[in-house]
């Protein structure tokens, strides 16, 4: 009797061992694939967009900011590399326009940057209502300059789940010794 009260006990702690073990996996398995799907999003969301600057031209270029899908207190950033092919002072606007409601513009802030200077910092709400962001800008010959336009969602209440913002971010950039008329 005892022989099989021993192999009864020794048979409970083989069983908890692989429960054990399999729990240790699966937590393992379920870290690795939140890790990878994390950085797979993270990967997606950030986009290299490139323009040339050139002095006797005026660039106009629109990118689609489809379904920017943020939670609270997370952020997605663009990178926009503009391209100086000859020296010279640039007028460089940023426009944000959308032609349907964007329920999450009141939730997002919208911060540019040139290299490590920030520009402004607003709610996509505002630059949605009509403000943008324009500076002049210096380029030496063949200069790449990065800029970086960072959304960031904050708190949010019930009437932000699901939604996302759908607009169009407009780099329009000129010579300064052009006439700002084609801009």
């Amino acid at each position: 009797m005892r022989e099989q009260g021993r192999e009864h006990y020794n048979l409970k702690n083989k069983v908890a061992y692989v429960v054990f073990a399999v729990l240790v996996i699966l937590v393992f398995i379920v870290v690795c694939l939140i890790f990878f799907l994390k950085k797979n999003r993270e990967d997606a969301a950030i986009s290299d967009l490139e323009v040339t600057l050139e002095q006797g031209g005026v660039v106009n270029t629109s990118w689609a900011i489809d379904a920017l899908d943020l939670r609270p207190g997370s952020s997605t950033e663009y990178t926009l590399i503009v391209h100086g092919k000859e020296s010279g002072s640039y007028a460089i606007k940023l426009d944000f326009e959308t032609d349907e409601e964007c329920p999450l513009a009141k939730y997002i802030t919208v911060t540019v940057k040139c290299e490590d200077e920030v520009w402004t910092e607003l709610s996509l709400e505002e630059f949605l209502g009509g403000k943008y962001v324009e500076r002049d800008y210096e380029f030496d010959t063949n200069e790449d300059k990065r800029f970086t336009v960072t959304y960031t969602m904050g708190d949010a209440g019930n009437e932000a789940q699901g939604a996302t913002a759908n607009f169009e971010l407009t780099l329009t950039a000129h010579g300064k010794g052009e006439e700002a008329e084609n801009a």
